[in-house]
């Protein structure tokens, strides 16, 4: 069977300078797969004045070269790579490692990056557990209303702090194509557009169905208003973020939330 993959990074438009606070991870080690995405906490610009991308960088950096040193269990890496960090800054995290011989993904999740794991039909097999520090279910989807748990190294002591991981076990087959993000793609496409997109993809390879996501995250970020009847030049989509606000505030706008969106898509072909 194959195993093919295929990614996309867009850096909020403010910070394309330095490459955005996202990172990610795709690597092959014998008979084991890597894939990884981690967000740098945004806030820690504006309360520290320096940016969490640094250490998100390196930290998935670093678990990329403890993977390709023969380990392979997903907390194992997370905790020996963080030993040789010494930035500060946090992030969220989804982390796989799969196996090529029993197809079976082992996941490692803090926060708000999640997976989601979609088979030949279009329907979802599995979904991750988003955990945050504030009690509030999203019910349209969107995460970025609340303080996800992190991975840091803290401000000042650089003490390590890892919140609540939550592991989980997959079976993938053929045909069944996984998705790794940071919170930008679950905030600002809902889940049936993140669907869709899988099977219109689903005959054409993991760099079609990149290429369908991309599309319209991009439209949904940047400002091109639908073309239904009705819709002026500078109306908004709404997203699941903007429903998440007008639950809260009816006046809320539709809008997006502008933020990094990285992305890994995964097929066993």
């Amino acid at each position: 069977m194959g195993h093919d993959t295929a990614f996309a990074m867009i850096p909020h438009k403010d910070k394309r300078y330095f490459g955005g606070e996202d990172a990610f991870a795709i690597d092959k080690k014998g008979d084991y797969v890597l894939l990884v995405v981690a967000d740098g906490i945004g806030g820690w610009k504006s309360k520290y004045g320096y940016s969490a991308g640094k250490f998100t960088h390196a930290l998935v950096s670093e678990i990329n070269d403890f993977f390709l040193a023969g380990i392979q269990d997903p907390d194992t890496l997370v905790n020996e790579a963080i030993q040789n960090i010494n930035i500060p800054g946090a992030c969220t995290m989804i982390l796989v490692v799969i196996n090529k011989i029993t197809n079976i993904a082992y996941t490692y999740q803090v926060g708000d990056a999640d997976y989601m794991l979609v088979d030949s039909e279009g329907d979802i097999k599995s979904r991750g557990t988003p955990l945050f520090g504030a009690a509030k279910k999203p019910t349209y989807g969107a995460l970025g209303l609340n303080a996800p748990l992190r991975i840091a190294r803290k401000h000042m002591t650089l003490e390590i702090d890892i919140d609540q991981a939550v592991n989980n076990k997959l079976e993938i087959e053929k045909g069944d194509t996984l998705i790794l993000a940071s919170d930008g793609l679950w905030d600002n496409l809902f889940t049936h557009e993140i669907l869709d997109g899988c099977i219109e993809g689903n005959d054409l390879n993991v760099e079609s169905i990149r290429d369908i996501l991309v599309g319209r995250i991009t439209r949904k970020l940047y400002n091109d208003p639908p073309a239904d009847p009705g819709y002026k030049e500078w109306d908004r989509m709404p997203t699941p973020y903007s429903k998440e606000r007008q639950a809260l505030d009816p006046d809320y706008p539709d809008s997006p939330k502008v933020d990094d969106t990285t992305f890994i898509i995964y097929q066993m072909s």
